[in-house]
C-alpha cells in the first residue's frame, strides 16, 4: 500500500508539472529536482493528498461523486451554451438532433445526477461546494498573478497543441 501511495504522489506531481508547463500554474511548479522528479508538484501533492483522509471512505466517495457531478454540470452547460451561441461553428464531429435533441438526450443523465445530489449528505455538499469555490478562487487568483506579472508563468498553450521541445 505504501507503493501505491508513492505512485499516487508521483503521478500527481507530474500532473502539476504538466499544468505548469502549459501555463495553467506558476512556472516554479515545473521545476525538477536533480533526479528529474517534479519537486514542487510532489510537495503540493503531499500537502493536498492527506486532506482526503479526514473522513470515512464512504464520505470521500460521496464528495468525489459530487465534485464529478459539478464538473459534469459545467461541461453540459458549456456544451449547450456553445451550441446555442455558435451554431455554425466547424466541429470535427456531428452530434445529431440539434440543440433541442441534445437537451432531450441529457435529461436521463440530469435526473440521475439530481438523485445522487438529493441522497448525498449535507457534509458532502459543503465540502464539494468549498472545493468548487477554492478552485474558482485559484483560477482568478492565478489570472491576476499572470496578468500583473507578479509570479512567472510559462506561456499558455492550448490543449490541442504539443509542448515546444525546449520545455
Amino acid at each position: 500500500s505504501i507503493g501505491m501511495f508513492e505512485a499516487e504522489l508521483s503521478t500527481n506531481g507530474y500532473l502539476v508539472m504538466g499544468m505548469a508547463r502549459r501555463g495553467m500554474l506558476p512556472a516554479f511548479f515545473a521545476h525538477k529536482s536533480r533526479f528529474g522528479a517534479p519537486y514542487y508538484g510532489i510537495l503540493a501533492s503531499c500537502i493536498a493528498l492527506p486532506l482526503s483522509v479526514i473522513s470515512t471512505f464512504e464520505k470521500l466517495i460521496e464528495i468525489l461523486n459530487l465534485m464529478y457531478i459539478w464538473g459534469s454540470v459545467l461541461a453540459f452547460s458549456a456544451f449547450i451554451s456553445h451550441r446555442i451561441k455558435n451554431p455554425n461553428f466547424k466541429r470535427p464531429f456531428k452530434v445529431p438532433f440539434g440543440t433541442v435533441g441534445i437537451c432531450i438526450m441529457l435529461i436521463p443523465t440530469t435526473v440521475f445526477t439530481g438523485l445522487t445530489m438529493y441522497f448525498s449528505s449535507w457534509q458532502g455538499h459543503v465540502v464539494s461546494l468549498g472545493a468548487f469555490i477554492f478552485a474558482t478562487a485559484c483560477y482568478y487568483g492565478f489570472a491576476y498573478l499572470r496578468n500583473n506579472n507578479i509570479i512567472a508563468f510559462f506561456p499558455l498553450i492550448p490543449w490541442d497543441q504539443q509542448l515546444p521541445s525546449e520545455y
